[in-house]
């Protein structure tokens, strides 16, 4: 039976089959009169139709009623099976499925995530949580940091090695509800706001079409400082192609501002590694705090439950959330 492992994060939500498809979307779903849209089809006119947006539903994954009636979804559920089925059918529909989960997700929220999938075209054959998955390769205590689009995960993982019969498990979890990457954007776009409007009594975020180019771009901006001290952007406006200049220096303090929660939690043990997921590699690039942690690849977790999944089919017989392995 084909195979596949969905990880849920709501920055980047991946699937990754074990022939080698991988599809990965922002969780950003547009209802339409046709029907929802979801993913980067989404996210790039977020901003222009701010009514008919939404991206509040993975972490806010329930069934109560939307602020107003839609034709097509009644509930942020609703809206999460429409990207659930979008990225399996985008994989040609996988029989059975590995959910990897972040450690935000309540109990009654995993209820009703694995009623979703049984509802779905495929079967759900385990639930690991996606912090474990993440770091099944960890020699040592290690934070594994999770930066979702709201807020951030931070999961300390134990492996244990005696002889032959090792284990890694899960041993505290922490949650960070201000800190996510539309934290770290927002703050961006505001700073890019406030230089356009002292330099040239500008405002790109005071009309729709000026916040969805400012927010399209700010990924590709931060990457490019993260290896530049420097660079220079072109902001357009009625009054021509504005330009402006983006030091390095000025966004890492933005980013180290939003950081303090961030920095307690892993000071708070001793001889920890840090590792950030890849949805952490903004973090990781640009606050020079954390320059010597290690950044994971975008599947690794992915990859680390095919590797290990004859263990993790011992732990589903049961279902639950697993949170250690053998």
């Amino acid at each position: 039976m084909s195979l596949a492992v969905l990880e849920l994060n709501d920055q980047a939500l991946l699937i990754h089959t074990e022939q080698g498809q991988c599809i990965s979307e922002p969780g950003f779903a547009q209802l339409t009169s046709k029907g929802i849209e979801t993913g980067e089809v989404a996210r790039s006119i977020a901003w222009r139709s701010p009514q008919a947006s939404f991206n509040q539903y993975w972490r806010q994954l329930n069934q109560l009623p939307l602020p107003s009636s839609q034709r097509w979804a009644r509930h942020n559920a609703d809206i999460a099976f429409a990207q659930i089925e979008h990225l399996l059918s985008a994989v040609d529909a996988p029989e059975k499925l590995i959910l990897s989960v972040p450690g935000s997700f309540s109990d009654e929220q995993m209820s009703l995530l694995t009623g979703l999938v049984d509802a779905s075209s495929s079967q759900l054959h385990a639930v690991i949580d996606s912090a474990l998955a993440a770091g099944l390769d960890c020699q040592n205590q290690t934070w594994i940091v999770e930066l979702q689009l709201h807020q951030t995960v931070v999961s300390l993982i134990q492996p244990q090695n005696k002889g032959d019969q090792g284990s890694i498990d899960i041993l505290q979890q922490e949650l960070i509800p201000d800190l996510g990457i539309m934290t770290i954007y927002n703050s961006v776009a505001r700073h890019i706001s406030n230089s356009l409007v002292t330099d040239y009594r500008y405002d790109p975020l005071h009309n729709s079409e000026g916040e969805q180019a400012i927010y399209d771009q700010i990924p590709t901006w931060l990457s490019t400082l993260a290896v530049k001290p420097d660079i220079t952007i072109s902001i357009n406006s009625p009054k021509g192609e504005l330009p402006l200049i983006l030091h390095k220096n000025e966004i890492e303090e933005l980013i180290e501002s939003r950081l303090s929660n961030l920095t307690e939690i892993l000071e708070s043990a001793e001889k920890t590694d840090v590792v950030f997921t890849h949805s952490g590699a903004i973090i990781s690039r640009l606050a020079s705090r954390f320059a010597a942690a290690r950044l994971l690849s975008a599947n690794q977790g992915c990859q680390n439950c095919f590797s290990v999944q004859q263990k993790i089919a011992l732990e589903s017989e049961q279902l639950h959330r697993i949170r250690s392995l053998k």
